[in-house]
């Protein structure tokens, strides 16, 4: 079975959004407010100019002693490398972002650093205390899948359902939270919703994982091997060459039988 990797957009959470305090920003000279212009652009892309950005903006935050902007950088440097699927220096890079994260006085930024570290470490104790955190809703709902507790995390998607807008109800976070509630419960129909929440995020992982899924659970033959040629497609252009290995292996199965 294809193991699924948690999507890189899940450690780029809004991070206001999903606490309870709004992270604050200092007064910053004009240097590192272009630093901090640098770092939100990188997060957009994932290249190597946008690691070599990060890199330098990470360099104008410690020469002026911006703990908050460097925070920012390690934990945006963590997320390209777990986008590279290096998890080695994503780690060191998340563990020095969390550690600056617990100086700082931003529930926000240990939020979304104790969600990352604790993506990266495997350490369930540091998604309790991201939910320490977080607001009820969609936030809790992401760590309560992490958590494998699908009945909370069930309750919390209902809570951001009842009180999101539209612009906040279609995204990778809400795809993420209907997908594995989907795959848990065996129903197709969830999987389909997260599959077109990861369309509009142009999720590329979050479509292939979502289309194989619905195949393995689709009953009709025809359109369970038509749904894992589009997964092999969508997986195709991710390079990952662990879902494309899986996927081929099970389009072979079935299309032998």
């Amino acid at each position: 079975m294809m193991k699924v990797t948690t999507p890189l957009i899940v450690l780029l959470l809004g991070l206001a959004a999903c606490t309870s305090v709004e992270l604050r920003e200092p007064a910053r000279s004009a240097e590192a407010e272009m630093a901090v212009q640098l770092v939100r652009n990188a997060e957009r892309r994932n290249d190597e100019l946008s690691r070599a950005d990060l890199v330098k903006a990470l360099g104008v935050f410690e020469a002026v002693d911006d703990r908050s902007g460097r925070w920012s950088a390690l934990h945006a440097l963590a997320a390209w490398h777990m986008a590279q699927r290096d998890r080695t220096t994503a780690l060191a890079f998340a563990q020095q972002a969390f550690d600056l994260a617990s100086q700082l006085d931003s529930k926000a930024s240990l939020y979304s650093s104790a969600l990352q570290l604790g993506q990266l470490s495997g350490n369930d104790n540091l998604f309790r205390e991201a939910l320490s955190y977080a607001q009820p809703g969609l936030g809790k709902a992401v760590l309560h899948v992490l958590l494998k507790e699908y009945e909370a995390a069930k309750a919390e998607l209902a809570t951001h359902r009842a009180s999101a807008g539209e612009a906040e109800r279609y995204g990778s976070e809400e795809a993420f939270v209907l997908y594995h509630l989907g795959k848990y419960e065996g129903d197709r129909h969830l999987v389909l919703e997260a599959l077109d929440n990861y369309r509009l995020a142009g999720d590329a992982y979050g479509v292939t994982d979502s289309l194989f899924v619905v195949a393995r659970l689709e009953e009709s033959p025809d359109v369970a091997l038509e749904f894992a040629k589009r997964a092999l497609l969508a997986a195709r252009q991710t390079g990952d060459e662990n879902r494309i290995a899986a996927i081929s292996h099970w389009v072979e199965s079935k299309g032998s039988e």
